[in-house]
């Protein structure tokens, strides 16, 4: 009995600390179309399970949703994408020209050195707050 506890003592001891999903590296730029713009980041899940981002609300904004820039022939095309998995053990990341939070509606238009408030919604990991830095259009996050 005191070795099968001993083992499990050990055993906890090597499990990751933290939770599974992580959001981070989140940045905004200025929106170039007034109440329109975009928020990025990246989402990390090192657990066993898969999950999925189910929604993303954006303080100050009417509607806050998860879209895909896709290339269409000579142009380029928004679409909405609806719930966005996220693999086990895997990174996902959303950055301009590719998936990204669309936001629209915003009461005033955020500029550079603002910060914005998002919740991100998963189906396993529940609500997860981040804080976006607004950027100058094009600096480097």
């Amino acid at each position: 009995m005191t070795r099968r506890l001993l083992f499990l003592v050990v055993l906890s001891a090597c499990a990751p600390t933290g939770p599974p999903i992580q959001v981070g590296d989140a940045y905004a730029f200025e929106p170039v179309l007034g109440d329109v713009g975009a928020v990025y980041l990246t989402v990390t899940n090192s657990g066993t399970a898969p999950d999925t981002i189910v929604g993303v609300e954006v303080s100050g904004a009417l509607v806050a949703m998860i879209h895909e820039q896709v290339a269409v022939g000579d142009r380029v095309e928004m679409r909405h994408v609806g719930p966005l998995p996220v693999p086990a053990g895997n990174t996902v990341v959303l950055a301009p020209g590719g998936f990204h939070v669309m936001i629209e509606g915003m009461a005033r238009p955020p500029v550079a050195g603002d910060t914005l408030d998002l919740t991100v919604r998963f189906a396993r990991a529940g609500a997860l707050a981040v804080r976006a830095p607004v950027l100058a259009y094009g600096t480097e996050p």
